[in-house]
């Protein structure tokens, strides 16, 4: 539970992080400062935190990797051939 929340809190810090840092130098009086980048890119960094949110909680469970194998490659059971024996 706890991997889960720091990956949870690292990836919104990570992707908001840059949006912050511009608004609140804009708050302090610099109205231009980086206005230029913030349309095409710091804005839509603000997306990517839930298109990577799902693969970094599934990234977290335990016994991911064993339980996903053992769902699409389970193995049938062989039958085994024997020859009939007859008594006499």
């Amino acid at each position: 539970m706890t991997i889960q929340l720091t990956l949870v809190s690292t990836t919104y810090l990570i992707f908001d992080l840059p949006y912050v840092i511009i608004f609140l130098v804009q708050s302090c009086g610099y109205p231009n400062f980086a206005s230029n980048i913030i349309q095409p890119y710091v804005a839509s960094l603000t997306y990517v935190p839930a298109i990577v949110l799902p693969y970094a909680t599934l990234l977290a469970l335990p016994r991911l990797k064993q339980k996903l194998c053992r769902l699409f490659f389970w193995k049938r059971h062989q039958r085994q051939i024997v020859p009939l024996t007859t008594y006499t």
